[in-house]
Formats: C-alpha cells, sequence, structure tokens
C-alpha cells in the first residue's frame, strides 16, 4: 500500500524494485514544477507521472496529460505528448541532456511509476486481448522495449500505477478494467 505525503491513499506498488512493500508517494504532473525538484525531498519515495489518461487515442496510440509539467510537441498523426522535459532527447554522441528528470528521480533511489487512468479521460478494454496488446504497448512506449514513440525517449518507468478513478465513478464500467 502506498501512503500520499497528503494522507494514506488507495494505491497498491507495482514495481519492478524489489523491497518496497509500503513507501511514500507523490503525484506529479498536473501541478506543475520539475520533477527532478520533487524527489530531491526525503518525504518520497514513489513518485507516479499523473497520467496516462487515454488509452486508445488518434492513431491507435495512448495520450499522457501532464498539464503544463509537458506541453508537447505531438508526435505526428497523434495526441502523444513528447516530454522530451521529463525524459531525454535523442542527442548525437557526445552531448548531454540536462533534463533527465526520470534518471535524476531514479539515481536518488525514487521509484518512478506512470499513473494510468486519472479522473478524466478515455480509458478501458473491450475484451482481453485488446488489454494484452495495450500492456505490450507500453513496455515499448515507457518501459524497456524498442518502440519508436517514446514520450520519455530511452529512459524507462520503474512500473505502473493503476489510478482507475472512472471505475469509481462507474462501477457499471468493472469488465472494462
Amino acid at each position: 500500500m502506498l501512503n500520499s505525503i497528503f494522507g494514506p491513499t488507495p494505491m497498491w506498488l507495482f514495481s519492478n524494485r524489489p523491497g518496497l512493500a509500503q513507501a511514500d508517494c507523490y503525484s506529479w504532473g498536473q501541478d506543475g514544477g520539475r520533477l527532478s525538484t520533487v524527489c530531491q525531498s526525503s518525504a518520497v519515495d514513489v513518485v507516479v507521472l499523473s497520467f496516462l489518461n487515454v488509452f486508445f487515442g488518434p492513431g491507435g496510440d495512448p495520450e499522457v496529460n501532464f498539464a503544463s509539467s509537458c506541453p508537447g510537441p505531438y508526435f505526428p498523426g497523434t495526441k502523444l505528448l513528447q516530454c522530451s522535459q521529463i525524459g531525454s532527447l535523442a542527442l548525437p554522441s557526445g552531448f548531454a541532456d540536462s533534463r533527465q528528470d526520470i534518471q535524476t528521480c531514479q539515481n536518488l533511489g525514487k521509484v518512478v511509476l506512470l499513473g494510468l487512468g486519472g479522473a478524466i479521460g478515455t480509458y478501458g478494454f473491450s475484451d482481453s486481448s485488446e488489454a494484452s496488446a495495450f500492456a505490450a504497448t507500453l513496455w515499448e512506449m515507457f518501459g524497456e522495449g524498442w518502440g519508436s514513440t517514446r514520450p520519455f525517449g530511452w529512459v524507462t518507468v520503474d512500473g505502473f500505477n493503476l489510478g482507475i478513478e472512472l471505475f469509481e465513478a462507474a462501477p457499471s464500467n468493472r469488465n472494462r478494467y
């Protein structure tokens, strides 16, 4: 169970980092500010990048919404934002990228998760094969896969947080998740 620095929150931690049965969590993205600054706090163990809130947008790719923390641009033919300011840019050999906020957090021992869902958005699945295909897409875009469309460049998140808030608002949609 994760604890928010603002009080207990009903989130479970699914990560590839061992040893974190309970942690203090910070939801980042909607309030602006640098991710690396949040990670400097000793009160934060886990940062959830909030949110990937559309599972199947134009072109079939998901969409992220980090408010002013990632203004774009979009990948061509999609509404998927390129967020190099929190990931990294693909730079020529020999050039450093000072905007590697995710890696900065990970180097400080913080777990960085991508939040799926949120209070607004369009998400869910029509069947289990669509859910499996979506999981593969997440791996290619945000995990250690080799997808050509990677919002954070070649930086990877440590796992995913299911913030399926629309499920709570409409319990009749339970079979979609």
